[in-house]
């Protein structure tokens, strides 16, 4: 999934990072920080949830953009509710139309 949404966004004219899981982004944050306006993520990961990134990120940069994926329900038992409201999230599976659309008006939001 990881290697498709990327192939999808760069196709759309974005430029990528991918991360294997929470950890290695983090990694990735460290290095590369102030020239990412926008994580992609799972809501569900191993070893760090979605949420879970998101807060640390956002804890080293209040303005980061925040795009969550999820395979589960958007009902309020459900992953879904991991999620503060608000947030945009892009039900899987998606279209690369969908996910570049999203992707775009998240960061063109103020």
């Amino acid at each position: 999934m990881r290697e498709l949404a990327s192939e999808m966004l760069e196709g759309g004219g974005f430029t990528v990072l991918t991360a294997a899981n929470g950890r290695h982004a983090l990694e990735l944050w460290r290095e590369h920080g102030t020239s990412i306006d926008l994580v992609l993520t799972d809501v569900v990961m191993p070893g760090m949830s979605g949420p879970e990134l998101a807060e640390e990120l956002q804890r080293a940069r209040r303005d980061i953009k925040i795009v969550y994926m999820s395979g589960y329900p958007a009902h309020p038992s459900g992953q879904r509710s991991l999620v503060s409201p608000g947030t945009p999230v892009l039900a899987k599976p998606f279209t690369a139309r969908a996910l570049t659309e999203m992707v775009r008006r998240t960061l063109d939001a103020p």
